[in-house]
């Protein structure tokens, strides 16, 4: 939810819808002892109220990463993100059109 305050009651909001489809490879014996596996998404962000190209806010993100086992309750990700993005600063020729390249190292731990 994206609250506008400024545009009349602080009780508008916008709702915001998330679709991602992502995929996961096998586990492949290679590079290390419990091998390597393989993720990836696309993300599409987008404003209920309004169409697609019409707010700032919507964006789209892509995500590709590469991950291993290090025991059965621990497993590391690395993962390179691309999205659309918004920039405020004056330099930038467009300042709403920019891109956003993300490296994310991801720890996990299973209960």
């Amino acid at each position: 939810m994206f609250w506008h305050s400024s545009q009349g009651s602080n009780f508008d909001f916008i709702l915001r819808s998330r679709y991602q489809l992502g995929f996961r490879s096998p586990t492949w014996d290679i590079l290390f002892k419990n091998g390597i596996f393989l993720k990836g998404s696309i993300e599409l962000f987008w404003d209920l109220e309004d169409s697609f190209f019409d707010n700032v806010v919507n964006r789209i993100r892509y995500d590709l990463g590469v991950g291993t086992y290090f025991s059965k309750a621990w497993r590391v990700e690395l993962h390179y993100l691309l999205q659309d993005g918004r920039a405020i600063e004056q330099a930038f020729e467009n300042p709403f059109r920019t891109k956003e390249h993300i490296l994310r190292l991801r720890l996990f731990y299973e209960f």
